[in-house]
C-alpha cells in the first residue's frame, strides 16, 4: 500500500470542501490526518507488537469523514468508498 499516494488522493478529494459553514476548507482532510495519528498511537500503546494493520488503520482514519457535511455522512461515505 502506497500511503503517500493515498494521502495525495485524500488531499485532492477533501482539501477544497467545507464540512460546515464555520469550518475552513480542508478541515476534513486535516482532521482525518489527526485521527490517523491518534489511532496509530493508540494501537502502539495497546498492542505494541501488532503493527501489521497500521496502513489500514491510518487509511480508514484518514477517510472516515470523507463526506462530512453530506448527511448522513456515515452512509454517504460508505457508499462513496464502495464505488471506488
Amino acid at each position: 500500500m502506497n500511503i503517500q499516494t493515498i494521502n495525495e488522493i485524500a488531499l485532492k478529494t477533501m482539501s477544497k470542501r467545507k464540512s460546515h459553514l464555520r469550518r475552513e476548507r480542508g478541515f476534513i482532510y486535516y482532521h482525518g490526518e489527526r485521527v490517523g495519528k491518534i489511532a496509530l498511537k493508540l494501537r502502539e500503546n495497546l498492542f505494541p507488537d501488532q503493527a501489521s494493520m497500521d496502513d489500514i488503520i491510518y487509511v480508514g482514519s484518514l477517510f472516515h469523514d470523507v463526506t462530512k457535511g453530506i448527511e448522513p455522512h456515515n452512509i454517504t461515505g460508505a457508499h462513496l468508498t464502495t464505488i471506488y
